[in-house]
């Protein structure tokens, strides 16, 4: 990794044009072991971050408040150079793509079983190259040049992309895609170039997928503004239609100035927490700026016509007659939430209450006394803004059903991106439910901690599981319940 000056005299402030500012906070100082981190993710609720070139093989599990390493993976296999790390909800992608002389043709990618870290109980554990796969590949119109160094990469739909970091003016970064292959080759793939965009003097060291319709780019410039200092910067490319042309006319993109690199240090990795944060790290700098991870809010900065509606967890409860309804909600911009319900979904829903919003709350309920005699209800949320305007949730259904059974069902199936998960607890319990694939390892998990009644919920953002066969597994402590369902 180069240097990022030859020497470090003071700050120096300058006009960028065009580019907004915002101000990363910082979070936490990291480890020893993080000093040269390149690639971080964010996963489960968890934080992955590794090191490049000249390190051990290994991913570091680490605290987003403290910064303290909490478990230690090592991968069998090397660390030519790693520059990134995604994911598809059910597989890590390690980016071992470091190429600053562009002199290597062949790059590759480590892939493994997210279930493989779970599998470690203890702080720290192997992950054997038996369980890794190696993906090889070089660039469709690769030569020997310096333009081909890369850092940045996120996982969509069956597909890696890239974005490179240029080393030569005018600097740019070059967008290609690598098909992730169904079952392992030891063949050289070809990642398929697509699109170039001028960054502005910006090398790109680390992208992160926001949404759909949401990339971040991460980098500095180099190039030192007047021999003083190095300028720190994000672009925002949003409202895009085709992930394949992001950079295309009709998206906006946004250089977002982020401050110096005296300050921040070199900052290399970025990885999205939600539709509207990201948390980012840099390097040790010259032993001057030590390794941190920061905090960058993006509200103020994102179309809120591109973000779906952020609800998450919109479950229910039925008991005694009473529905229970609970959601989470995390995101800014809510003025209040209007429960409404209906007996069919032919749209004729009816206003039940209201419940207003709390930035100190991320959980929110409302209880519906009036189930009566129906046996199947329907409800949605509707979000309301301060400007008035309104969007809308997922319906979800609740069916009276008089067994005492765990009844536990799942629907639809063959599903795509989402799963309709209900049963029965009849008693104060522990429920973990798991996606189970066909080798028995889990893809998908989540705890409940449940009383006596019916529940109902969705299981969202399943587009990353592979198409086949899959089973939903519910856990108590005396007994385990099994659904076959199927990915489409």
């Amino acid at each position: 990794m180069r240097s990022l000056f030859t020497f470090l005299l003071f700050v120096c402030s300058v006009s960028l044009i065009h580019a907004q500012n915002a101000t990363p906070v910082t979070k936490a100082t990291l480890p020893p072991e993080l000093e040269e981190i390149s690639g971080m993710i964010h996963l489960n609720g968890k934080l992955y971050g590794h090191a490049d070139s000249q390190n051990d093989p290994i991913i570091y599990e680490f605290d987003s408040t403290s910064g303290a390493v909490t478990k230690t993976i090592t991968l069998g296999v090397t660390n030519s150079d790693w520059e990134d790390i995604t994911h598809d909800g059910t597989y890590i992608y390690v980016a071992d793509i470091g190429n600053n002389n562009g002199t290597k043709s062949v790059l590759r990618f480590y892939k493994f079983p997210i279930q493989a870290i779970e599998d470690i109980t203890g702080d720290a554990g192997t992950i054997p190259l038996e369980q890794i796969e190696t993906i090889k590949f070089t660039y469709s119109d690769y030569v020997s040049s310096k333009a081909f160094d890369c850092e940045a990469v996120f996982y969509h739909d069956g597909y890696l992309h890239l974005f490179t970091k240029n080393w030569i003016a005018p600097v740019n970064t070059v967008h290609y895609r690598l098909q992730v292959p169904a079952a392992p080759t030891g063949a050289t793939l070809i990642a398929e170039r697509l699109e170039e965009f001028d960054t502005q003097d910006i090398l790109v060291t680390g992208a992160t997928l926001m949404n759909d319709r949401i990339v971040a780019l991460l980098g500095y410039n180099d190039r030192a503004v007047y021999g003083f200092s190095t300028a720190c910067a994000m672009w925002l490319i949003q409202g895009f239609d085709d992930i394949n042309n992001i950079f295309s006319e009709q998206s906006n993109k946004q250089k977002i100035n982020l401050g110096f690199a005296a300050s921040l240090g070199q900052l290399e990795s970025i990885t999205a927490v939600s539709q509207t944060r990201v948390l980012l790290a840099n390097e040790n700098t010259l032993g001057i700026v030590p390794q941190r991870l920061y905090g960058l809010n993006l509200d103020g900065f994102i179309s809120q016509e591109l973000l779906p509606f952020g609800i998450n967890n919109f479950t229910s409860r039925l008991t005694d007659n009473q529905v229970l309804l609970i959601w989470e909600y995390n995101e800014p911009g809510a003025a209040y939430f209007e429960v409404e319900a209906a007996k069919a979904t032919d749209g004729s829903y009816s206003f039940l209450g209201r419940v207003y919003s709390n930035a100190l709350n991320d959980i929110y309920t409302f209880t519906d006394n009036s189930l009566g005699d129906a046996t199947v209800k329907y409800y949605r949320i509707k979000l309301v803004t301060p400007d008035g305007k309104a969007y809308y949730s997922k319906t979800l259904q609740v069916k009276k059903d008089d067994s005492k059974m765990f009844n536990l069902l799942a629907m639809p199936s063959p599903f795509t991106s989402s799963l309709h998960v209900s049963f029965y607890s009849d008693t104060d319990q522990v429920v973990r439910l798991s996606i189970v694939d066909m080798h028995g390892r889990a893809v998908s998990t989540r705890q409940l901690q449940t009383g006596r009644g019916r529940y109902h919920f969705s299981l969202d953002e399943l587009q990353g599981l592979g198409k086949g066969v899959y089973f939903l597994t519910a856990r108590t402590k005396k007994d385990l319940f099994v659904r076959k369902i199927m990915k489409q």
